[in-house]
């Protein structure tokens, strides 16, 4: 098979998760997936139209690190380290294309670079089975370095291929979370600091 044995793989009713994006990487080099997998790949956006992006904010691997640096960089701020806070353009759906596009001429293992839960299974399974640190583990801690020291929120809110197509796609959810404005001040933005 061409995705699975991942540390955080999620099966739900039987059917195994796929990242789309993994998915269209496989499919853009001419190979057929399994029926199996191409269900597990409309699971995702399935969810998210039913949730929004519940993915991201609950069940996303990456998800955790994130929140560590996010804790790390408000200790470094509070210690009175100055950091920057870069806010980048929503380019997510770009970076999907380019992966796709990258993906038809280099191969499916392009993911493992690009998006950050598989950049960080590849990473910790280089590290347990081969005893070192891979490229795809190299590239996530570059996206954690980024999002503690420079721009905090940004890789997922802005440059995750997957983040940005479950967030269009939930756009519309039946069911959503959404800010009461009567208990918080104007000026309160508390609930988008501990949530970019």
């Amino acid at each position: 098979e061409h995705f699975g044995g991942a540390p955080w793989a999620l099966t739900l009713f039987g059917v195994r998760f796929t990242d789309p994006y993994a998915a269209l990487s496989v499919l853009v080099q001419g190979e057929l997936l399994p029926v199996a997998t191409l269900v597990g790949a409309l699971l995702p956006l399935a969810l998210a139209a039913l949730l929004g992006k519940v993915f991201c904010s609950f069940l996303c691997p990456a998800r955790l690190a994130f929140e560590v640096t996010g804790a790390m960089r408000l200790g470094l701020i509070r210690l009175g380290v100055p950091l920057p806070a870069l806010r980048l353009p929503r380019l997510g759906l770009w970076v999907g294309l380019a992966l796709v596009l990258f993906a038809a001429g280099s191969g499916a293992a392009t993911a493992h670079f690009i998006l950050p839960y598989v950049a960080a299974t590849s990473g910790i399974i280089g590290l347990i089975i081969g005893g070192s640190m891979t490229a795809s583990g190299v590239a996530f801690l570059g996206m954690l370095s980024a999002d503690l020291l420079v721009a905090p929120g940004q890789v997922c809110r802005s440059l995750c291929p997957t983040g940005a197509l479950l967030e269009v796609v939930g756009r519309k959810s039946l069911l959503r979370l959404e800010k009461e404005p009567e208990p918080c001040p104007t000026s309160c933005n508390l609930c988008q600091r501990a949530c970019p």
